[in-house]
């Protein structure tokens, strides 16, 4: 998508730390521990950076930072001039998404620019 808007792709992974999980219990199982040691925690990260960046297929720019994950991506996105936001909604349903919390949701209803929603199945034709 980035590639045909003519944007810069700039893929950002929010590490847990103990605000985020007090804030946002919805935080995958392979998300990096807030207990975990903090290399550790960036190496985890850069792993799912790397395979994402795999998986666009274009250049990007890779982005690590701690906090819940609607206030890194609103940060990011403020700080380098993001005119969109996109991100992949897990399809957990409403009452899931009320207990344990929507990143998607979240930026949707409160996001400073455009949010693009794309289902977690969506795939790259290419």
């Amino acid at each position: 998508m980035a590639a045909r808007l003519g944007y810069r792709l700039v893929l950002v992974h929010a590490l847990q730390d103990v605000k985020a999980a007090f804030t946002y219990l919805g935080a995958r199982g392979g998300t990096p521990a807030v207990v975990a040691q903090p290399d550790e925690q960036r190496n985890q990260a850069s792993g799912i950076l790397d395979d994402a960046r795999g998986s666009a297929g274009v250049e990007a720019t890779l982005v690590i930072e701690s906090g819940p994950p609607w206030d890194v991506l609103e940060s990011v996105a403020e700080r380098e001039h993001g005119r969109l936001l996109v991100v992949a909604a897990r399809g957990l349903g409403g009452v899931r998404a009320t207990l344990f919390g929507s990143v998607a949701a979240r930026l949707a209803a409160s996001a400073a620019r455009p949010v693009v929603v794309l289902p977690e199945s969506a795939r790259v034709e290419r």
